[in-house]
């Protein structure tokens, strides 16, 4: 949307979706306005569960209040979509510019000790997505597993996967979703042991965006 605080949009793989706007947020770091749910049938977005962070946020205003929203997709290219609004029976074109999020800090953890590890993120609630991958190696067969979580620095948990056997994995988590995000300052990964007997090793490689 072409305005002097444009909407950043955010669809993500797990369904769903944030707003976000700079200039309409409390919180200057963490600038989101709206979130829900998001599904695509043919060639139609339909946002769904919409809850408005911040009351009377341009979106809200330009697109109504109910809780349910459907979108034409008018045009999609490579960098671009053009997304068609109807409200009181007219319709109206929105254009948005796709918008590559750079990684903000890469961080990697080789142990087998149990110990927890800890990212420390580069200014107070500046995390929207964790690109988590991982290797596990058990040593003994038919172990009992482990698993992983992520906490914020108040020990919150965010996260959690349990591991049973030799395995890599990529995981991507939305962490602008999670509460309390605008005050993140720390992640903090813990591998607990099922069975300290079969404890295996991991690396872990965590990417911030």
């Amino acid at each position: 949307m072409q305005c002097e605080a444009p909407d950043f949009i955010l669809f993500h793989e797990s369904g769903r979706y944030i707003i976000f706007n700079d200039l309409e947020s409390p919180h200057p770091w963490m600038s989101i306005v709206e979130k829900g749910d998001w599904v695509v049938t043919h060639n139609r977005i339909k946002l769904i569960n919409r809850e408005f962070v911040v009351r009377g946020a341009s979106f809200q205003k330009y697109h109504g209040n109910n809780t349910e929203l459907l979108i034409q997709i008018r045009q999609i290219s490579e960098n671009e979509l053009v997304l068609e609004f109807g409200r009181d029976t007219k319709k109206y074109g929105e254009r948005y510019q796709k918008v590559n999020i750079p990684a903000k800090m890469m961080q990697r953890y080789t142990t087998s000790d149990g110990n927890p590890a800890v990212l420390t993120l580069p200014s107070i609630g500046s995390a929207t997505i964790l690109k988590l991958s991982y290797e596990f190696d058990f040593y003994t067969p038919n172990s009992e597993g482990v698993e992983l979580i992520v906490e914020d620095q108040n020990n919150n948990e965010l996260w959690r996967k349990v591991i049973t056997e030799n395995a890599k994995g990529i995981e991507e988590i939305l962490l602008a979703d999670k509460p309390g995000v605008e005050n993140f300052t720390q992640l903090i990964f813990n591998v607990k042991y099922i069975n300290y007997a079969t404890r295996p090793s991991w690396e872990l490689k965590a990417k911030i965006y």
